[in-house]
């Protein structure tokens, strides 16, 4: 029971971390987006210290679940709330592709599932900080697009 009460405390807590961070005012959304991407990152690693890791990976998947559901089944619901840390074209309301945490969170529950937890924890962590470094040295340093809108000094 004691379990039980850690997964869904933790599940609640990553989950308004989430909402609140969305909601917050900042100057540059891509710098809120950033923020947001490596504590969750870290949150997620952290909370593999916690958690036996097939429990672990099961919450991971009611994550990748809840947020298809909610951005297939209840897009009104899902723009208020996750809106404002979502890109332009994971916005339009009309559109049922995953957003980019979607794709966060299955490669974390793939990593965690084919390696060992120290590595996992390990790559989890590097993508968690050096994805958003990398995005803003690629905004920051001007140099010539590779693909998209990823940069060359982003790279």
């Amino acid at each position: 029971m004691m379990l039980l009460w850690r997964v869904v405390s933790i599940f609640v807590l990553l989950i308004a971390f989430q909402i609140a961070v969305a909601h917050v005012v900042v100057r540059e959304k891509e710098a809120k987006r950033r923020w947001q991407h490596a504590v969750t990152g870290h949150l997620i690693v952290q909370v593999s210290y916690l958690l036996p890791l097939n429990i672990s990976i099961g919450a991971l998947i009611v994550g990748v679940l809840g947020i298809l559901y909610v951005r297939w089944y209840q897009p009104g619901f899902y723009l208020k709330v996750f809106g404002p840390l979502l890109r332009p074209e994971e916005r339009r309301s009309n559109s049922k592709q995953p957003p980019g945490a979607f794709y966060f969170l299955v490669g974390t529950v793939v990593t965690a599932w084919a390696i060992p937890i120290n590595e996992a924890r390990y790559a989890v962590s590097c993508l968690s900080f050096c994805d958003p470094m990398a995005a803003w040295i690629g905004q920051t340093i001007k140099s010539p697009r590779v693909i998209g809108s990823a940069s060359l000094a982003g790279c």
